[in-house]
């Protein structure tokens, strides 16, 4: 394996960007701390997406990341089409993502209705686009999405480990996979309405896929003061959801309203 080792307790300002490396099943690229036995993690804070994974067959252990003005945490995104194979989460501490929390008190102490909840997670710009704090789901602590184009082809996700994570303060999704290739005709987000599996359409010029991620697993993982959805698996077969505690989703969503 090909092992980067960051040191524990240390303060590292910038993104870590994991892509074209030549890691295969028997060596992977690892990403983790040293010395093992330390209690501390090394800090990684940067804006934007603060870890970036786009290629397969990457283990990210034991890292502390945030970024009161990242758009995302730990972000995982193909590079190119086809199945983005062997990615694990594991023992990461993600905190503080496009969530500028300035109160004395704990954010599970504070209820919401006494906040300026734009204060602390407002608007902002991408590529043009004015994102608000409830709206843009893409945002967050621990995101996966297949987003590739109709040009580049379909693109899925297998085999993924995201295992005994702890989410606080992030906006808006705490841990997700969402697909934007598991599209099908009469179906849209939601409003799942029940289609025929063999009935499966593949008509990427019109903007219809349907293509599931595989063996996903979401285990032992804890989340509190999550500004929209907790946990949100999509489109996925052979998949466990299990083991995993949320506390005060949808703190910046709907004010005084808690999932």
């Amino acid at each position: 394996a090909v092992r980067i080792l960051l040191k524990a307790g240390q303060r590292h300002d910038g993104n870590l960007i994991l892509s074209e490396f030549a890691a295969n099943e028997e060596t992977p690229l690892i990403v983790d701390k040293y010395p093992q036995n330390a209690s501390a993690l090394p800090v990684l804070d940067a804006e934007g997406n603060v870890v970036t994974v786009s290629v397969g067959n990457v283990r990210l252990y034991n890292m502390e990341v945030t970024g009161q003005d990242a758009y995302r945490g730990i972000w995982c995104v193909p590079e190119k089409c086809g199945a983005l194979k062997n990615v694990v989460v594991e023992g990461c501490y993600v905190h503080d993502v496009n969530f500028r929390w300035t109160d004395a008190r704990e954010a599970k102490d504070v209820i919401p209705d006494e906040l300026d909840l734009e204060a602390i997670c407002p608007e902002y710009q991408e590529d043009g686009v004015t994102k608000g704090r409830y709206f843009y789901r893409y945002n967050g602590g621990i995101i996966f999405l297949n987003e590739t184009s109709f040009e580049q082809g379909a693109s899925w996700f297998e085999d993924v480990w995201i295992v005994n994570n702890r989410v606080e303060r992030v906006a808006r999704t705490g841990i997700t996979i969402y697909s934007k290739w598991s599209n099908k005709g009469g179906v849209g987000y939601g409003y799942n309405k029940t289609v025929d599996e063999t009935e499966r359409y593949n008509i990427p010029e019109k903007g219809i896929g349907y293509y599931v991620h595989k063996r996903i697993v979401f285990k032992g993982n804890y989340m509190d003061c999550v500004g929209g959805d907790g946990m949100v698996l999509s489109s996925a077969e052979d998949s466990f959801v299990e083991n995993n505690v949320c506390y005060r989703a949808n703190y910046l969503g709907r004010t005084g309203y808690w999932n």
